[in-house]
């Protein structure tokens, strides 16, 4: 594998790319979303990774209380929703 040279980055790039995120979301669901930095790859993660905490009405509306349940206990289990 190739080194690549060491460049500083501000940890604030991982917030813009949560921004983006944020945004398209928002513009989706018309209501605002909360978005977290997960991992990053300037803490040496192989990529970036977000929550997007979608709003309880919308996935109420949107699923039922069995397919809510169904990620939750896959993930509980060891799954993985999102890589």
């Amino acid at each position: 594998m190739e080194e690549v040279e060491s460049v500083n980055i501000s940890p604030m790039f991982c917030y813009c790319g949560a921004g983006w995120y944020r945004q398209f979301w928002e513009g989706v669901f018309e209501q605002p979303v909360k978005v977290d930095v997960v991992e990053s790859v300037l803490d040496e993660c192989k990529i970036c990774r977000f929550a997007v905490h979608i709003p309880p009405e919308i996935m109420s509306s949107m699923f039922t209380n069995d397919q809510l349940r169904k990620p939750v206990i896959y993930k509980a289990k060891g799954g993985t929703l999102i890589s």
